[in-house]
């Protein structure tokens, strides 16, 4: 088994349709090359076709995006979920808008199913790949996935990493690690300030001590 985790590229608060059909091909990856590969489908992909049901049944009952059942949103949301009724929802159609609706929600279903076949076919060199390499780390990061789609092995991601995340040379340092700060240039003026003082303070010792010695004369 297997766990794809998507992060947003941006933040959005609407989904275009070919966005949600692409969503359905990416989650139904696992489900196609398990029949590809092994000649057998399991359990594994329960989640990932559970997801690819309910954007299918959403874009035609919510988000009108058929062109057979047209911009309509179908049933009634009752707000809470009750045994028997999908996502909470009140039937309020025919038996023949259903059918239409079931048919819509395969057709998606289906057409997605065959996208994801026919691209896993075409790559099916990277499947291995990629397959080989979860083998070998247990989990690929998106920068590694990406790597290996332009034909490049996880060793040599590795070495190109480690380059371009080497230490810089000394005379690349940025010119603020070279700068004094502005500690330092406190404590040299507080070590100046100092040594005024002390030669102030000196100067006027030097000054009492010959005022006493001319006294001492005079008297």
């Amino acid at each position: 088994g297997g766990y794809t985790l998507h992060l947003p590229n941006e933040d959005t608060a609407y989904t275009s349709k070919s966005k949600l059909r692409d969503d359905m091909v990416g989650l139904l990856g696992g489900r196609v090359a398990e029949a590809l590969i092994l000649g057998d489908i399991s359990t594994g992909a329960k989640n990932d076709i559970d997801r690819t049901t309910s954007i299918a049944k959403k874009m035609v009952m919510e988000y009108g995006m058929t062109d057979a059942l047209g911009p309509i949103s179908f049933g009634k949301d009752d707000g809470e979920v009750f045994m028997g009724r999908d996502f909470g929802r009140t039937r309020d159609f025919s038996e023949e808008v259903a059918s239409k609706i079931d048919r819509e929600i395969k057709a998606l279903i289906d057409e997605a199913y065959e996208r994801t076949e026919t691209i896993l076919k075409e790559n099916i060199d990277k499947l291995h790949d990629v397959a080989k390499a979860l083998l070998e780390r247990e989990k690929l990061t998106a920068e590694e996935f990406n790597a290996i789609m332009e034909g490049k092995t996880l060793a040599e991601f590795d070495a190109e990493k480690v380059v371009i995340d080497s230490p810089k040379a000394e005379n690349d340092i940025p010119v603020e690690e070279n700068s004094i700060s502005s500690n330092d240039k406190f404590k040299d003026w507080n070590v100046e300030t100092l040594n005024d003082e002390v030669s102030t303070d000196e100067n006027q010792i030097e000054e009492v001590s010959n005022n006493e010695s001319n006294t001492y004369k005079e008297s």
